[in-house]
């Protein structure tokens, strides 16, 4: 049973809240003004003094909101050292998933003419000091494709209650237009928001969602078949739920401490704008007051005006015997107001990003110390946005998943994307597929100035092993924490390709393979004899060896057993199933090896076709496999092959 059933206990709940966060909103409109120079902080005394408005709020509010949408982001599934490969390799792909259904929600905000997700709740992050989403998951009406309708939420407008397991509810305000509403919601309740549209409030609770105009529901409650609200918010930066005094039980002591926990890019340089604009505008009256100062005409009868300008081109002034024309002398600007502006500016600096980095950097070189230091200096502005991020994914990356393991049955699930490494891909999944118990490590890093040779030379240091110990950090720790790749497996697989190329073998048989396929069959055959004199490749097999898989022993020598305790590849079932049953180990060998998955379908396509009634792999071929696998640490492997 819901909480709150009927219209009016509706809106009395949301009247409460929003009374409880009337402050915040307060000073979210105030710095809305502030950051887009709307507000100078300050009012002059009236129309004919100067109202400057200094533009350092915005360039600043720009530089940050730059900043954290520029950031890496990086999404990964954690799973546990003694994980199988089948686990690990559903797990891949369940990162897959997620980052096809981000692309599919940004291009989806995007044709809206909205920005994309992160941008949105960046913005939101920055300006407001909060960040919201709102996630459903479902299959349209009348639709066969899985729709994620992920919108971010404007903290302004909206209003909550949180109990000890999280929102008991959530409620949106928002401007429904007709065209919106009949695309969204069907004719009827299109017809009850009228062509003008309304303001409507959205409201999300434990069990449906429902739409309410003025004082009447357009859609009652609906179900949306979760046991929890699908909206997530979370102020920027880490302060908790605090009562400032004793009190706090029966005063707005509390609801006056929230306006503090969502910290907008002005939270420490809020109280210094408006003294800053007013100073700067009173040097400016001063100025002006200066630049066309007023005149003393003394005379006897004191009665006397000039006509004209005296201060005219080549003007000639006459005056009688005793009368006298002179400037009034202004009063300066004191030597405070510059003492008062370089406090104002000091704590600017203190409160924003240092200089120089954001201002151009420096024009000298830094040692990486002190790269670093100014580094840190900038990390307290920008990672209070990007953890916040973080956690907004964190919590949709598992919603993503739960909801569509609940709304979306059976069917087939067509992604595409980009990947941590920027590698675009293509994937059909389904929901069964899914695994709600994944657990998922989201990053967001500040691209920061690096000092990377610094980085380079640390990684190789803690990764060489000594004459007479072991190593102080792995390679895959390395190059994740040091050198900050987002895939360091992925990395690892590289490698080893790229040692497998460097094979003397692969490296004739790929030479040969190009000068035949730009049409020199005298060069590839040359190049192939060179190979086989040096000893570099094998000699090809002569007609009628005996027939069997080819090993370190030459042709139709006997294989030897298969790895982790399988039956010998010549002995049990037909030869068929044991060479299947020997390339599947290999497969899930060199994924546990961190091989990436393009490598091991070029390596294992000349066996595949092989079972499929074509040539059988070449000598290079099996030796440049059995290498990698000796390089992975499965000799075994490579001696059964």
């Amino acid at each position: 049973m819901p909480l709150y059933t009927t219209v009016s206990e509706i809106l009395a709940a949301i009247q409460d809240e929003e009374e409880y966060l009337s402050d915040a909103r307060q000073q979210m409109e105030s710095d809305f003004g502030m950051i887009f120079l709307e507000d100078s902080g300050f009012e002059p005394e009236d129309s004919t003094y100067a109202e400057f408005v200094d533009p350092a709020p915005q360039n600043f509010f720009n530089k940050v909101v730059d900043g954290a949408n520029r950031a890496l982001i990086r999404i990964a599934i954690k799973m546990p050292e003694d994980s199988s490969d089948d686990d690990k390799s559903e797990a891949s792909d369940g990162e897959l998933f997620v980052f096809g259904a981000l692309k599919n929600i940004d291009d989806r905000l995007t044709a809206t003419q909205e920005p994309p997700l992160r941008e949105s709740i960046v913005w939101h992050g920055a300006c407001r000091g909060w960040m919201a989403i709102r996630c459903i998951v479902h299959v349209p009406d009348k639709k066969t494709d899985v729709a994620f309708d992920v919108v971010p939420w404007d903290p302004m407008h909206m209003t909550w209650k949180s109990g000890k397991n999280g929102l008991l509810w959530a409620a949106y305000k928002r401007w429904l237009s007709y065209a919106e509403a009949y695309t969204e919601y069907g004719e009827e309740i299109a017809e009850k928001v009228g062509e003008s549209g309304a303001i409507t409030v959205d409201w999300w609770d434990t069990e449906g969602n429902s739409i309410i105009v003025g004082s009447d529901f357009i859609k009652e409650n609906e179900p949306h078949g979760l046991d929890h609200v699908p909206v997530f918010l979370t102020p920027v930066g880490s302060m908790p739920t605090v009562m400032p005094s004793v009190t706090g039980l029966k005063s707005n002591d509390q609801r006056n401490a929230i306006k503090h926990r969502g910290q907008s890019v002005l939270h420490a340089w809020r109280q210094t704008i408006g003294p800053h604009n007013e100073e700067v505008s009173f040097i400016m009256d001063v100025a002006r007051r200066a630049r066309d100062a007023p005149l003393l005409y003394e005379t006897e009868s004191g009665t006397k005006t000039l006509k004209d300008d005296p201060y005219g081109s080549f003007k000639i002034i006459s005056l009688a015997q005793g009368e006298k024309l002179a400037p009034i002398p202004l009063p300066p600007t004191p030597p405070e107001s510059e003492q008062i502006l370089s406090v104002i500016q000091r704590g600017r600096l203190e409160a924003t990003l240092p200089q120089p980095i954001s201002h151009g950097g420096s024009s000298s070189p830094e040692s990486g110390i002190a790269l670093a230091i100014r580094i840190d200096q900038t990390r307290s502005v920008y990672s209070p946005r990007t953890e916040g991020v973080a956690r907004v994914y964190s919590w949709l990356c598992k919603e993503l998943i739960l909801q569509t393991k609940k709304k979306a049955g059976r069917k087939n699930i067509p992604l595409s994307g980009f990947n941590s490494d920027n590698e675009f891909f293509r994937i059909t999944m389904t929901p069964k597929q899914l695994d709600p118990e994944w657990f998922f490590d989201v990053r967001v890093e500040p691209r920061l100035p690096r000092d990377e040779t610094e980085e380079a030379n640390r990684f190789m240091m803690l990764t060489s092993s000594p004459a007479d110990g072991e190593a102080g950090m792995s390679y895959e720790t390395g190059r994740e924490e040091i050198l900050k790749i987002r895939n360091p497996a992925a990395e690892h697989g590289r490698v080893l390709r790229e040692k497998a190329e460097r094979l003397p073998p692969v490296q004739i048989t790929a030479l040969a393979s190009s000068l035949t396929e730009q049409g020199n069959e005298e060069g590839a055959r040359q190049v192939l004899a060179w190979g086989i004199q040096e000893g570099a490749i094998a000699p090809p097999e002569e007609e009628g060896a005996p027939a069997g898989p080819a090993g370190p022993a030459g042709p139709g020598a006997p294989a030897a057993p298969a790895a982790n305790g399988a039956a010998p590849v010549a002995e049990e079932g037909s030869l068929e199933e044991a060479f299947v049953m020997l390339l599947d180990q290999i497969k899930n060998a060199l994924m546990q090896g961190g091989i990436d998955e393009n490598s091991i379908i070029q390596l294992l396509t000349p066996f595949v076709r092989f079972l499929d009634g074509e040539d059988a792999p070449t000598v290079e071929a099996i030796r440049a496999l059995a290498q990698i696998l000796v390089e992975a640490g499965q000799e075994e492997l490579a001696q059964a092959l």
